[in-house]
């Protein structure tokens, strides 16, 4: 009976697995190669030296010049010479009183052969090709790591090692990027709930606003019904448009930050803006993004302010810091979070703008973040105040909530 083996259900556990069988069988395929090209490299130096050896005591024997005890002076300690009848005649000390190291006897057309056994690694070589030429052996033991199979178990280990490596960084790889990837989808699901919930009302109420127009002709103002018809298409523009901001990718460039905000400052009406802005404060990221950011938080401080704008730009630890405050009633601290949530508007906001989408700080937020930086809201000792921190250029430590100075910067003249 075939057992089957369990299939992972989640598709972190299924690349995972993937992950590692691949490695294993690469790895398996690499420990082999690698196992014989070792042992290669070590038979083939043990026997050039042993032929060595062995040549050398062969034209000795040719030439009678043998001593009855072979001395030796390299790792090739074993040299024995044996007749045709398989005795030993001459012998090394570490070989002395041995029997002869094979039984094999080179043909007389080939008179050089290599051979293990015995746990030695040996050279033969027939002296001449008669008959009863005596062989001349020549060996050496065979190193530890061949003969007990350690080079098999240190590669298996390291195979064994780096497999649970490559295992266990799948997991943590795979992992992180399919967090990331459900945050993303869960966040985008949200973002489409919310959004569609969000629409039902202006689409409601426009619906309802053109029906009574065809069905009451008489008792519906033309000017009204077109008047809640352009208000209630303002909201629903409003909301689009936020919704493509949060969902359109843009690719990031050296922004001067400082003149950005002056730009951006620039497009208010009705308050005075004052900047004060430091020079040479330049950052990596979206110019479309941040433009909206800038353009949210100064638009929200426009519809609270009661006299003005003041908008800080600065940079200190590493971080590049824009702070917009305005001189109007200000957040509580128990609204400072909620204001970024989807669609979270406070009474004043929704008198003073009651065509907004809700959907600005939030995306401002959320774009803040993914440039790595914060977007809050910190005390002020009037109004309300908005401060964005992105990293600077070649910096690596993280977004610090370090407080900046209240008071104007000297720098740029009001805009």
């Amino acid at each position: 009976m075939v057992t089957m083996v369990p299939r992972p259900r989640s598709i972190r556990g299924r690349y995972t697995l993937a992950a590692t069988l691949l490695s294993l069988v690469v790895l398996v395929a690499v420990g082999s190669s690698l196992d014989l090209a070792i042992r290669y490299k070590i038979h083939d130096g043990a026997f050039r030296d042993t032929e060595r050896v062995a040549g050398q005591w062969s034209a000795a024997a040719r030439n009678g010049g043998v001593p009855h005890l072979i001395p030796t002076s390299s790792r090739v300690d074993l040299v024995q010479v044996v007749d045709a009848h398989g005795r030993v005649v001459n012998s090394s000390l570490q070989a002395r009183g041995r029997p002869p190291m094979s039984t094999t006897r080179p043909p007389a057309n080939d008179r050089f052969r290599r051979l293990i056994g015995g746990r030695v690694m040996l050279m033969a070589i027939r002296i001449s090709p008669a008959p009863d030429a005596p062989v001349v052996y020549a060996g050496l033991a065979e190193p530890p790591i061949l003969r007990k199979h350690h080079l098999e178990y240190v590669i298996e280990a390291a195979a064994l090692i780096f497999t649970g490596l490559m295992a266990w960084m799948t997991w943590c790889v795979v992992g992180r990027t399919f967090t990331r990837l459900e945050g993303a989808v869960e966040q985008q699901r949200q973002l489409a709930s919310t959004t569609s919930h969000e629409l039902r009302s202006p689409i409601t109420g426009l619906r309802t606003q053109l029906e009574e127009a065809l069905l009451y002709p008489d008792d519906v103002d033309p000017r009204d019904t077109i008047r809640g018809a352009l208000s209630a298409t303002g909201r629903l523009e409003a909301i689009i448009k936020d919704v493509l901001v949060a969902a359109r990718p843009t690719p990031h460039e050296l922004i001067d930050l400082a003149t950005l905000v002056t730009q951006e400052a620039a497009q208010l009406r009705g308050v005075p803006v004052h900047v004060h802005a430091a020079s040479d404060v330049r950052i990596h990221g979206s110019r479309i993004q941040l433009i909206r950011v800038l353009g949210n938080v100064l638009s929200n401080a426009q519809r609270h302010a009661d006299t003005g704008i003041d908008v800080f730009v600065e940079s200190t630890n590493g971080q590049a810091i824009v702070a917009v405050v305005d001189d109007g009633t200000g957040i509580g601290p128990a609204d400072r979070e909620r204001v970024f949530e989807r669609f979270t508007r406070l009474s004043d906001g929704r008198r003073r703008d009651p065509g907004g989408s809700g959907l600005g700080l939030a995306i401002s937020r959320d774009i803040a973040h993914s440039h790595q930086g914060t977007l809050r809201i910190e005390d002020s000792h009037r109004g309300a105040r908005f401060v964005l921190r992105l990293p600077l250029p070649d910096t690596k430590t993280a977004p610090r909530n370090e407080p900046i100075p209240s008071e104007p910067i000297p720098s740029e003249p009001t805009v």
